[in-house]
């Protein structure tokens, strides 16, 4: 008996809609390509092989091996994948296309010479009928923004797909949005893999311990039936789509990116005197010139604790005394809007840029540069809280910033554990912290801030 020659064939883990034996692949579809083989072989794509430890694999169109192909990408090892459970370490590689095509699988091994199989680049399987991989066309083709240039903060973007035959929205599983590049990393290009969020690790493909790496598809999320992303984008700059498909179960990326603008306005800001019944001026602050816009407007709008901030309607629950409003001062980056509110309570406000179809919530600026999302007139005490960090741990030292109206120096809070207290218990009943010693003594579930809050005597924004 003569040994195998190694590699003698390969598959992969990849489904498409014309076959499920592993032949055939999508372009820009991650993927793993298995050889088989007697050998525990140490494959690399041959621009990133070290010729000295690394076997070398080059995609061809021919069969001579002469043309290689350059658009494909090894997925990075920094992303944390575990060996796939079809192999051990050294048999695959993890791949995405950029081209279409029938492609040789052309191998050259790292400890061969002379005439020795392998020693040069050679299709892998038995000539004439070599083994070939089928790099079939994308399932989206493109997309469609709108509006054409989305802003933060503004909710109901649409993107919708074009699919290419014979793929149909049934055969998407899902889709969504990740901001691009990856923090950290700079990208050469749009399309660059190692920047690309699309490509990372899912939660059961990921190594033990590394949570942090993995793919996280459902911050911003396609809605299938409305092409409408869950959440509005929280930051400008640049995203891409990512899809998986129903046949796979496999991350896909598109090549072109959607680009975000900055949020108009930035923030917002109110005058520390701004009293009921008396008109003031609210302050709105933009890096992008379009705040003058004719077409643009704001609206205020009453808050409701535990409802959804929304400004999807712009006449509902409005401020008492205030209207829409499309007539500002000022200039273009810093414009003033004059308002009189009438009946006391903690209020929001909504803008919408003349270039999107929808308005969205504006941060309020806060004196020592925090920020929050509502503001108080007429009200004394507390309107919200922000611990840091936000997911505290046992033991961790917390900042937590009260926001509110005529907080004073003589204040004071307290934390209690309210996990086996029943629903309304009167918190003079609940035993306080010392607010010089705020630790996180409980799990972030077990956490919860009650503020008394005393002697308030002048407007401050206070940190303990």
């Amino acid at each position: 008996m003569v040994p195998r020659e190694s590699p003698y064939g390969f598959t992969t883990d990849a489904v498409t809609a014309t076959a499920s034996d592993g032949s055939r692949v999508l372009e820009g579809e991650r993927f793993h390509i298995f050889f088989s083989s007697v050998d525990n072989l140490q494959p690399r794509l041959e621009a990133n092989a070290n010729t000295a430890t690394n076997d070398s694999v080059r995609f061809s169109t021919t069969s001579d091996c002469a043309t290689p192909v350059t658009a494909v990408s090894e997925i990075p090892t920094s992303y944390a994948f575990a060996d796939p459970a079809a192999t051990g370490p050294g048999r695959y590689l993890h791949l995405r296309f950029r081209t279409t095509g029938t492609l040789y699988i052309c191998y050259k091994r790292f400890d061969r010479s002379g005439s020795q199989v392998f020693a040069d680049f050679t299709p892998i399987g038995i000539s004439p009928a070599y083994q070939t991989l089928i790099v079939e066309p994308r399932m989206i083709a493109s997309v469609t923004v709108s509006p054409t240039t989305p802003r933060a903060r503004i909710p109901s973007i649409i993107i919708t797909p074009t699919y290419q035959s014979p793929y149909t929205v049934s055969d998407l599983s899902s889709a969504f949005v990740v901001a691009y590049p990856h923090v950290g990393i700079t990208a050469a290009d749009d399309d660059t893999v190692s920047a690309d969020d699309c490509y990372r690790a899912t939660a059961s493909e990921a190594i033990s311990g590394t949570p942090t790496d993995v793919l996280v598809n459902s911050s911003n999320e396609l809605i299938k039936t409305t092409y409408t992303l869950t959440f509005p984008f929280s930051a400008s700059g640049k995203y891409k789509l990512c899809y998986i498909s129903g046949y796979s179960g496999l991350p896909a990326s598109m090549p072109s990116v959607i680009t975000v603008a900055e949020a108009v306005p930035l923030y917002y800001e109110i005058p520390t005197n701004a009293a009921l019944n008396s008109q003031f001026s609210m302050r709105f602050i933009a890096t992008d010139p379009v705040l003058l816009t004719p077409t643009s407007y704001a609206h205020i709008h009453m808050y409701t604790s535990g409802v959804d901030m929304s400004c999807a309607d712009p006449n509902a629950n409005l401020a008492p005394g205030t209207a829409v409003t499309t007539t500002f001062g000022g200039n273009d980056t810093v414009s003033t809007m004059d308002i009189t509110i009438t009946s006391n309570g903690t209020f929001y406000v909504c803008f919408q840029p003349y270039d999107q179809f929808n308005a969205g919530l504006v941060p309020r600026n806060i004196a020592d540069g925090s920020q929050g999302y509502v503001f108080s007139i007429g009200i004394d005490g507390p309107a919200s809280y922000v611990v840091f960090p936000t997911i505290p741990t046992a033991g961790e030292t917390l900042t937590i910033s009260v926001t509110g109206e005529n907080l004073g120096s003589s204040d004071v809070a307290k934390i209690v554990d309210v996990s086996s207290i029943a629903v309304q218990t009167p918190y003079s009943a609940l035993i306080p912290v010392s607010y010089t010693h705020l630790r996180a003594h409980e799990t972030p579930e077990h956490l919860v801030c009650r503020l008394l809050l005393e002697k308030k005597k002048k407007k401050i924004h206070k940190q303990k």
